[in-house]
């Protein structure tokens, strides 16, 4: 089990728990491929979108599945497998549905899809306190079975100081281990799915 930062309001003491899995077990696996991963913060400030961005974590794994089965394993929140939290989408997987992760315990965390270009990347973004949570997800097609996955973390907006630590804390640990299981269950998936077709 990961250990995982709950967000907390700015003035709350941090309190270190289990991690909302939507936000980072939003990630995938493959422990014994061939694997190609970084994970970066920024030094300073980058400016994106007129978005001061206060932190930025990013891990790339390839998988041997195809980008079409990638893209649909992860836009399908049934595979997302992160125990004991449990999510709900309203809608389908388009811009502008809301979703929600739901852990015991805790407040339902809140987020919405602000992006979608199919077989190429979605945004999911969750609103705090005057700053803003977002996590990029990029497909890349290297071969017909081999997919790049890139998930990129931002943290920005006027208030990020007060949760730079903590979602600092909350996802570099884990980041690369929630990509490999991700990366590893989508490839079980599609040989699953090969054989059963």
């Amino acid at each position: 089990m990961s250990r995982r930062a709950a967000l907390v309001q700015p003035n709350d003491t941090l309190q270190r728990t289990r991690r909302p899995a939507l936000l980072l077990d939003f990630s995938p696996a493959l422990a014994a491929s061939p694997l190609r991963f970084g994970v970066s913060q920024t030094a300073n400030p980058l400016i994106r979108d007129d978005r001061r961005i206060a932190l930025q974590l990013e891990h790339s794994i390839e998988v041997e599945v195809s980008l079409e089965f990638a893209w649909r394993y992860r836009t399908d929140i049934a595979t997302w497998n992160d125990p004991p939290a449990t999510f709900v989408l309203e809608g389908p997987f388009i811009a502008g549905s809301r979703g929600t992760t739901l852990l015991p315990e805790q407040q339902p965390l809140h987020w919405n899809i602000r992006e979608v270009q199919p077989l190429n990347a979605f945004i999911l973004e969750m609103q705090l306190d005057r700053a803003l949570l977002t996590f990029e997800w990029r497909f890349d097609s290297w071969s017909k079975q081999r997919t790049r996955m890139t998930q990129r973390i931002e943290l920005s907006g006027d208030n990020e100081a007060a949760y730079a630590q903590q979602v600092e804390a909350g996802f570099r640990p884990g980041l690369a281990d929630g990509m490999r299981r991700i990366a590893t269950e989508m490839a079980a998936a599609e040989t699953r799915s090969m054989k059963a077709g």
